[in-house]
């Protein structure tokens, strides 16, 4: 256990993302722990999977005590977390929502944690699932990436490529994103079906830009059909989730001392 109170968690291992070249950049690897902190209302059966950047700073000597030196808090950092609701009866577990830091985003590290949730998921036998997603990146990572099928009654929005945004709104990006991140086009052919799909909020914090006009082009890689305000349901081919994990998180990139009894321990508490 590391720290004490409201923000303590448990280590349950770590994952390595390697590092990434994109043109003249490069990213250097990571070294995340995963940790995981119970929900705030027991009954629900909820849990936190956190994920930090240079948690090794702390000194297995104060993993549980209040005694953690000034430098090593500074030095640990949060990367983010993944909520879900766990259910034993259905042998479930449902994401709720992700949020990044926005210094921790375009790095890879969403997709990752995405399939260390996954990869225990499958290693304890509990079905993946979600609840209700608005999230326009969270939709693409689920549908397009991970293969989750979309319930029905959501609502179908194109994520659109900025290379595929007409000229006349190109300028609009600065108006309608509210931080230094790049605009999240998005477009539908009924504009009033998209506007109610995002709430001011959403449209805030997220970046959101709405086009009105259709996108230039019909390529794949510049728009991609996703759904939002809806949940996703378990993947059908359980072996080609696995596959892609597996492509995000190669062999050897997870360490966790965790059995397959323990994983549903953690998830599901006492069944």
């Amino acid at each position: 256990r590391v720290g004490i109170g409201k923000k303590s968690y448990f280590v349950l291992g770590q994952v390595w993302i390697r590092g990434q070249q994109s043109g003249s950049s490069s990213q250097q690897p990571l070294n995340i722990t995963i940790g995981v902190q119970p929900h705030r209302n027991p009954g629900k059966n909820g849990i936190q999977l956190e994920f930090y950047e240079n948690h090794n700073h702390y000194h297995p000597s104060q993993y549980e005590t209040s005694t953690t030196t000034t430098s090593a808090k500074a030095d640990r950092t949060k990367l983010g977390f993944l909520l879900m609701q766990n259910s034993a009866t259905d042998n479930t577990s449902t994401l709720l929502g992700m949020f990044l830091t926005p210094a921790s985003r375009g790095k890879g590290i969403s997709k990752a944690c995405m399939a260390v949730w996954l990869s225990f998921c499958l290693q304890a036998n509990i079905r993946p699932k979600t609840g209700t997603i608005n999230k326009p990146l969270l939709a693409l990572a689920l549908q397009h990436t991970f293969g989750f099928r979309p319930e029905k009654g959501g609502i179908d929005i194109e994520l659109v490529s900025p290379s595929a945004v007409p000229v006349a709104q190109q300028d609009e990006a600065q108006s309608c994103s509210s931080s230094s991140a790049p605009p999240l086009w998005v477009y539908s052919t009924s504009r009033k079906t998209i506007e109610g799909a995002f709430s001011p909020w959403d449209i805030q914090n997220q970046n959101i830009c709405i086009l009105t006009e259709p996108p230039q082009t019909t390529t794949p890689e510049t728009r991609r059909l996703i759904s939002v305000r809806t949940g996703f349901e378990t993947p059908a081919d359980l072996e080609q989730l696995q596959e892609t994990i597996d492509k995000i998180l190669p062999k050897g990139s997870i360490s966790s001392h965790l059995e397959a009894q323990d994983i549903r321990r953690v998830y599901l508490g006492k069944e």
